[in-house]
């Protein structure tokens, strides 16, 4: 006997157990109308009972392929065209990550420094343009980077 599951559905693994003698699970497919599952499959645990009179049932997993998904690093500074010297201070608080917690927010400022930590400050002693970057890691070690080209004033 085979088994096969309607249609394929974006997202999910299954896992089936076989249970009984000449059971084979041959994958996605259709089988006759009749035999069509007509529910909406969700994630969980099912048991099938493919025929009464022989009592095959067969077990099957559906679980979730979606997997982990990025933070996204985003971070704003002030004063945003700062003078050599200011304080500059670097916010990543807009930093998020959708399926779970930030644990790191790393920073290199371009000039040879780097710190860590959701706010920082830092300050530069020369007006040139500097490229600062933000990467960010999540609970699950997915990363996510931002850069940004400091730009100063002209002393008046």
């Amino acid at each position: 006997m085979n088994l096969l599951i309607p249609k394929k559905i974006p997202g999910v693994i299954l896992n089936a157990y076989e249970h009984g003698p000449n059971i084979n699970v041959v994958g996605f497919g259709c089988m006759s109308a009749e035999k069509n599952i007509k529910t909406a499959l969700t994630v969980g645990l099912f048991a099938l009972l493919i025929s009464a009179s022989i009592g095959i049932l067969i077990f099957f997993n559906i679980g979730s392929q979606e997997g982990n998904k990025p933070p996204s690093a985003s971070f704003n500074w002030s004063p945003h065209s700062p003078r050599p010297g200011d304080n500059i201070s670097f916010d990543a608080s807009q930093s998020n990550d959708p399926d779970g917690n930030i644990v790191s927010y790393e920073w290199n400022f371009g000039d040879g420094t780097t710190a860590s930590g959701k706010t920082v400050s830092h300050s530069y002693q020369v007006a040139q343009p500097y490229d600062v970057t933000l990467i960010v890691t999540d609970d699950d070690g997915a990363l996510d980077r931002e850069n940004h080209r400091i730009a100063f004033t002209a002393p008046s």
